[in-house]
């Protein structure tokens, strides 16, 4: 149980990471609304998972400790990464930009 409780924090804080990207994805050409209602359903469960967060490092585990912040640093690097990927692709396909051989 000790070690599904470790990967349990370890997986919501990498989902708080990576929901906190979720707040910009909603598409441009949906009504307002819509949007809002869409934006602030992800905020609720993201704040749902991090007050659990919380509330596991909050039982003075350093195992639940360090998965917390193993999960929040996963989910952090999991989310530059696709930033990162999509930055470099949205560079290499413009027709300026020709990367050159050394």
């Amino acid at each position: 149980m000790y070690v599904l409780a470790l990967f349990f924090v370890l997986f919501l804080g990498a989902a708080i990471e990576m929901m906190a990207m979720l707040q910009a994805a909603v598409k441009p050409g949906t009504r307002p609304i819509l949007g809002a209602f869409i934006q602030a359903g992800v905020y609720i469960v993201r704040m749902c998972f991090a007050y659990m967060v919380m509330l596991s490092v909050m039982s003075y585990n350093v195992g639940i400790f360090i998965a917390a912040l193993a999960g929040h640093g996963i989910g952090f690097f999991v989310v530059k990464i696709r930033a990162l990927t999509k930055e470099t692709e949205q560079q290499y396909s413009s027709p300026d930009c020709i990367p050159s051989k050394i």
